[in-house]
């Protein structure tokens, strides 16, 4: 009995001497590893708590721009990059943003156009409606839209320039939740604060006559990632 008790005692102090070692992890508040029936787990702070009062968004990803005009079709693939920050309110933020959108068309008698499209606006992100880190961020932005467009047709190759306005409309879909530990480091490591994947629709309004082809386009869909920081 007495040789059973030592070996129960020992055990007892090996045992709590891990757990001593090991209580958690901290890496830095307020994220924390714990161990909760032998699986890692993080513990956090409130999103609302722990949001700065400044946020900067980076953003690259795909469009598939479609003109209005019956006669010209999206040629190659098209892409998009935006660079913005936001100030941070309770239960939401909004901010400004510039993005540049590159596409290419050919109309129906053949001929090459590519516009370079420079996006001046503000984002609107419902992103604080509650405590927990969100899940889905549902947004809305507007602004103007230059465009620089070189059309074959044109003669000597001139380059024309016109200025419309734009309205988008989409989702924020987080994807801290897929390694919650990653993103944790990811925070502190380099200020990450979400990794988000963007689906969104873009209207462009009815570009100048100037131009010869209206690029204004109606809802296109765009598909991209954004990083928080």
């Amino acid at each position: 009995m007495v040789k059973y008790s030592i070996i129960s005692l020992f055990l007892t102090l090996l045992t709590s001497m891990t757990h001593a070692e090991e209580p958690g992890v901290e890496v830095e508040n307020p994220f924390y590893y714990v161990k909760e029936n032998g699986k890692a787990k993080i513990v956090t702070d409130s999103y609302r708590d722990r949001r700065s009062k400044w946020a900067v968004r980076v953003e690259l990803g795909s469009s598939f721009y479609d003109p209005v005009e019956d006669n010209v079709d999206r040629d190659g693939s098209s892409f998009f990059a935006s660079f913005g920050f936001d100030r941070n309110f309770k239960s939401f933020s909004f901010g400004p943003e510039v993005s540049y959108l590159s596409t290419g068309f050919k109309t129906s008698t053949s001929s090459d156009i590519s516009a370079n499209v420079l996006m001046v606006g503000g984002n609107l992100y419902l992103d604080g409606l509650f405590k927990a880190a969100p899940f889905v961020v549902p947004f809305v932005g507007f602004g103007i839209a230059s465009f620089d467009v070189d059309n074959d047709t044109i003669s000597d190759s001139e380059t024309k320039e016109d200025f419309s306005t734009y309205f988008k409309a989409g989702a924020l879909i987080q994807l801290n939740w897929l390694d919650k530990i990653t993103a944790a480091k990811g925070y502190y490591n380099y200020g990450l604060e979400n990794t988000f994947v963007v689906l969104q629709v873009r209207n462009v309004s009815k570009t100048d006559e100037d131009i010869s082809i209206n690029l204004g386009s109606s809802m296109s869909f765009e598909l991209g990632i954004q990083l928080e920081f």
